[in-house]
């Protein structure tokens, strides 16, 4: 069973308890349970092999993780089933250690929130401040078979959610999205702008457009916030605009940020918004889902399921772009680089300063132009060679935001605590979503939440949705043809975000006992589907 067993916080060495109840269970105690921390847990025996994401076994020869949002099931070597009394934490081995299992509480990277800060709203991020544990989970064991929970309601398939940002909405896209999907039984989470603020005249709104955004929600999709308006007012009227408004429907909860608005809640405490001002809002308004105004990486050839970590490295994505020009992968490998494989916020701002200097030495042909650009791109380029050149243990490095697989996660603000959810970005629908992607993401019953822009009509954008305001590009529709009929036969499941939410909040809050008998099952009226595996 278990030999030894301590927590790992910082640099410190916390000791843990371990009393077994007879031959199927060992409850674990601390008198300090920090807020992040690793357990470690040393067996009396090699860990042989581990219940994966995909509902299937992996041996642990191969170093590896089980993330959040999937079972905590392990065997032994003398085929002893090992299960956690609850699904929360990461899971993590190693070969160099073949007895010890490394359990990650709260890890940063797993529950990163955006945040601007400074005079130049300087991108950062920080970990969210998530409901710490109230106790150390249990350990039970079988030697009959242990208890796997499906995390959605259709047993053990797949997920795809799209969420998608308004930008480029209007009167016209807006309803032939709404027809097109409707056509296909596909649901949507849709961001609108309340306020008709904004560079673009036609630009859709609730304030013009809301009798066809209510088709929308009466078409079974779901509305969210994108922000208030469009475009940036003065600091006086965003914050009269944010203080004030009303929830045009009962039923909005979730709140999608939308570019550098002051009371986003990305920015809420750089533009000196009090927080009892803004959860104030929040509460009033009953939104209680956000965005992390994060990616875990951009969804392409071979990568769409933010389950398998191993899918956002240098070498997978390198892959995923051989069929590109030239030109088109220099492209892509220095904004993957910049944004996911280093996600430094230094050079994230030199990316952003680069791009701003090169369009003023192209207006004004001013030579400090010119040295501003090269000062800021070369940190980048480097980075970017040290990757393309780098050995084999960087090039297969897990991207930051991605090495734990984060889907879901809560951060408390005030009294109130609130889900939070971290997606992929999706723009090229023809390659995105083939039908060898949609595959992947069956065979592996992975998780897609898919950070869109459906009405883009800009031309560089390979493989966006719309190939005109009244039409659907024919590769993307051909893609989406497919994906509802696995939707139909319930190959997927197409869930809202908030539905998707629902869900991880039941697979989370499970929990699970062993009876004298080693029999696994749940306590706690888990309603989800579930099955016994030897």
């Amino acid at each position: 069973m278990i030999s030894s067993a301590y927590i790992q916080h910082q640099l410190e060495q916390l000791p843990v308890t371990i009393n077994c109840i007879g031959a199927h269970k060992c409850v674990l105690t601390s008198a300090t349970i920090p807020h992040r921390f690793t357990l470690v847990l040393t067996f009396d025996q090699p860990l042989m092999r581990f219940r994966n994401h995909n509902y299937q076994w992996i041996s642990s020869k191969k170093e590896g993780s089980i993330p959040e949002f999937a079972n905590k099931i392990l065997q032994l070597e003398d085929g002893t089933f090992v299960q956690s009394s609850t699904n929360q934490g990461v899971w993590e081995w190693f070969n160099a250690t073949p007895n010890k299992l490394y359990w990650h509480f709260h890890p940063e990277d797993a529950e990163a929130l955006t945040v601007y800060t400074d005079s130049k709203n300087f991108k950062s991020r920080e970990g969210a401040k998530s409901v710490p544990l109230a106790s150390l989970p249990a350990l039970l064991f079988s030697k009959t078979g242990a208890l796997e929970l499906s995390r959605t309601p259709l047993p053990f398939v797949g997920v795809v959610c799209f969420t998608d940002h308004c930008d480029y909405d209007t009167a016209e896209n807006l309803k032939m999205q709404r027809e097109f999907f409707k056509s296909k039984g596909i649901k949507v989470t849709k961001g609108f702008f309340l306020h008709h603020f904004s560079k673009r005249k036609d630009n859709a709104s609730w304030q013009y457009q809301s009798d066809e955004l209510l088709n929308w929600a009466n078409d079974g999709h779901e509305l969210a916030y994108h922000s208030l308006s469009q475009s940036i007012k003065n600091d006086s009227e965003s914050k009269n605009d944010f203080l004030n408004f009303k929830a045009p429907l009962p039923t909005i909860s979730v709140w999608i940020d939308h570019g550098f608005q002051p009371y986003n809640w990305s920015m809420y405490r750089n533009s000196l918004y009090a927080t009892s001002e803004f959860q104030n809002v929040m509460e009033h308004n009953s939104i209680s889902l956000f965005w992390n105004y994060n990616d875990s990486g951009r969804v392409s050839n071979g990568v769409i399921n933010q389950l398998d970590c191993q899918q956002f490295t240098f070498a997978a994505f390198q892959q995923s772009i051989r069929p590109l020009s030239f030109k088109k992968r220099w492209e892509n490998r220095l904004k993957n680089v910049v944004f996911y494989a280093d996600n430094s916020k230094r050079r994230i701002r030199f990316y952003i300063d680069a791009l701003a200097a090169l369009r003023q030495f192209k207006q004004s042909k001013k030579p400090q132009h010119l040295v501003r650009f090269i000062f800021c791109f070369t940190p980048i380029i480097f980075k970017l060679l040290q990757f393309y050149f780098g050995g084999k243990q960087r090039v297969n490095q897990p991207y930051p935001l991605a090495r734990f697989a984060p889907v879901f996660f809560k951060h408390q603000l005030g009294n109130h605590t609130y889900t939070v959810f971290q997606s992929l970005e999706l723009v090229d629908f023809a390659q995105g979503l083939s039908k060898d992607n949609l595959a992947k993401l069956q065979d592996d019953a992975g998780i897609l939440i898919a950070h869109t822009y459906f009405s883009v009509a800009m031309k560089h954008h390979d493989g966006r949705f719309l190939e005109n305001e009244t039409t659907v590009a024919p590769i993307p529709a051909q893609n989406f043809n497919h994906l509802a009929i696995l939707i139909q036969a319930q190959k997927l499941w197409n869930p809202t975000i908030s539905e998707l939410a629902a869900a991880w909040e039941k697979f989370s809050a499970v929990t699970l006992d062993s009876d004298t008998q080693g029999t696994i099952f749940v306590t706690n009226g888990f309603d989800m589907p579930v099955r016994v595996i030897s």
